[in-house]
């Protein structure tokens, strides 16, 4: 099934509008809650550990959900459009800093953190599955995904670029009314993108429910050696990409002294890398072995690590 070029556009715009959230949360979420809405470190650290073992139980919920949906718009498109609003707003929300205590200010944290990490869950694990119904032509799902990476890296400026100074020039003397307008706006985009999702793809392809349950399709992932080490791998590229993300904001304010004016362009220099890496990446796998490219550049990874401590 051959799709339209607005079809295409449509299915990157739900991705455009899940990168709004990753990319706050991966660049920005922790100087925002400690230099912004001002937590303490400790309850900081508290609050995010929580909210993602919580968020790991109720991924395979919200998959299980979407599994046994069936609607006249099928089973992933109604997510899109009911659950865009909450989504939006949840974004705002959660960068509203309220003017009050501090015990108070922490349960709005909790509270907002929550919302955000559930309408985000309810979301993109639809979203995932809308390629799979879409069209069955491996061609198409290739070009439709590279038109999805290409907006996604979009939103990557837009939030790294536009959203800290929006904070500073749109707040002036109030950052954290800055942080709710430039997010609020963004929210309102990211409402916009579920919509524009929802009417611009259909689902053509039915796949009847899986016959296994849930604690049967884990027991046979649990079997599946090559699954468990891809999976701890892939765990500990994201625990040093998580941490070297959360603390960017802080590394460019602080270590290199540059206050907030240098937080936008470190923060964009490496979404720049990331867009340049992908370029590279498609080329040198074209011309080596792929596991030995994984092996020698999660090294050199190690390596620049290192030599930034320094």
């Amino acid at each position: 099934m051959k799709l339209t070029i607005n079809e295409k556009i449509g299915f990157g715009a739900g991705d455009m509008a899940i990168a709004i959230v990753m990319m706050s949360l991966a660049m920005i979420i922790t100087y925002f809650y400690t230099d912004v809405f001002g937590l303490k470190p400790v309850d900081l650290g508290i609050l995010l550990f929580s909210v993602r073992i919580l968020d790991a139980v109720i991924d395979p919920v919200v998959g299980t959900m979407t599994d046994i949906t069936n609607t006249r718009w099928g089973k992933y498109r109604p997510w899109l459009l009911f659950m865009s609003i909450p989504f939006g707003i949840s974004i705002w929300l959660m960068f509203t800093t309220p003017d009050t205590d501090y015990s108070v200010k922490l349960l709005w944290a909790w509270a907002t953190y929550v919302l955000l990490t559930l309408t985000y869950t309810l979301i993109a694990i639809p979203y995932v599955s809308l390629i799979s119904v879409i069209t069955d032509d491996p061609q198409e799902r290739l070009s439709a995904n590279g038109y999805r990476f290409v907006m996604t890296k979009i939103t990557m400026f837009a939030v790294t670029i536009i959203v800290p100074l929006s904070a500073m020039y749109l707040g002036k003397n109030n950052v954290q009314l800055g942080y709710q307008i430039a997010m609020g706006t963004m929210g309102i985009l990211a409402t916009c993108l579920c919509l524009y999702c929802f009417f611009s793809v259909r689902e053509r392809i039915y796949h009847p429910k899986p016959s296994l349950g849930m604690a049967a399709q884990f027991r046979l992932l649990i079997k599946n050696d090559q699954w468990l080490i891809l999976g701890a791998v892939i765990a500990i590229i994201m625990f040093g990409g998580i941490i070297r993300n959360s603390v960017a904001a802080y590394y460019a304010k602080y270590y290199l002294s540059g206050g907030d004016a240098l937080i936008s362009p470190f923060l964009t220099s490496g979404v720049i890398a990331s867009v340049l890496a992908m370029i590279a990446c498609t080329w040198l796998t074209r011309l080596y072995d792929k596991i030995k490219i994984f092996r020698y550049t999660q090294l050199l990874a190690f390596v620049v690590g290192g030599a930034m401590y320094f």
